[in-house]
């Protein structure tokens, strides 16, 4: 599948959500989105869902920051390597 088709996509998540309220954020990952291409780094998708409980661990602590983040309301969702990310994380 192109590149193209995959941010298609996203795109087309992200533009029915938005409106109804939701936020979105949309990590960087080796080789993909960082600009880092080693493939090694983009292999270990085992690491992701670290990343991503830090950064839901930031929000939970610093509330007041993201006074427009809903804590009880979470959910998150994936393509690909990003939907091994979500499961993993939830488990």
């Amino acid at each position: 599948m192109s590149t193209a088709a995959i941010d298609g996509g996203r795109n087309f998540v992200i533009r029915n959500a938005e409106p109804a309220g939701f936020i979105f954020v949309l990590p960087n990952h080796p080789s993909k989105t960082s600009g880092n291409t080693d493939a090694a780094a983009a292999a270990r998708v085992w690491e992701r869902p670290a990343d991503v409980s830090a950064v839901l661990g930031e929000v939970k602590v610093q509330l007041d920051a993201y006074p427009f983040i809903n804590k009880n309301r979470v959910s998150m969702m994936g393509f690909s390597a990003g939907g091994y990310t979500a499961m993993s994380t939830a488990a």
